[in-house]
């Protein structure tokens, strides 16, 4: 399951999937991707106009693997640059760097979607309370962040990246 299929990865992102998924149809690519039946399917809140789910898949030797199905319905053409596609491509470029992220399992050919890794953790950092755990939290980000900055963009393959005059 260590693999983004190269046909999923070339000219997708540039243009628009105008149609839309269902969840069972999501799911249905994730057991085809990973080859694995879905277990303990649950969805997760944040992402602003995408819809996520946490995925259990059984691995190797039976061994539970979570993973992370990130979906974007279509959506009226705008000029914001952001979709699940152009994520996902950002997410390989990262995938032999320094810079923390997780790694990038498969890109849906026909539809906004991605399946990468679920790491632990909780995406509700305002709701921290105890300080000792936002300082670290933030102290962590801004390392990845400069880690990140530090990196040549003329050595990524990211969509309309491109390095300061």
């Amino acid at each position: 399951m260590d693999r983004v299929d190269s046909h999923q990865n070339g000219a997708v992102g540039e243009a628009r999937a105008e149609r839309a998924a269902t969840p069972a149809e999501l799911l249905q690519w994730v057991e085809t991707i990973t080859g694995a039946p879905a277990h303990n399917c649950f969805e997760i809140s944040g992402g602003n106009r995408c819809r996520s789910w946490g995925v259990d898949v059984a691995g190797p030797g039976g061994r539970i693997q979570p993973l992370y199905l990130r979906y974007q319905p279509p959506r009226p053409p705008s000029a914001e640059p952001y979709t699940v596609w152009r994520e996902a491509k950002i997410y390989a470029a990262l995938r032999n760097s320094p810079v923390p992220a997780p790694r990038l399992i498969a890109i849906h050919p026909d539809v906004q979607a991605m399946l990468t890794e679920r790491v632990a953790g909780r995406a509700k950092y305002r709701r921290i309370e105890a300080q000792r755990e936002r300082v670290t939290i933030f102290q962590e980000f801004i390392v990845a962040l400069a880690k990140l900055h530090r990196m040549p963009l003329e050595n990524l393959d990211i969509p309309g990246a491109a390095p300061a005059c």
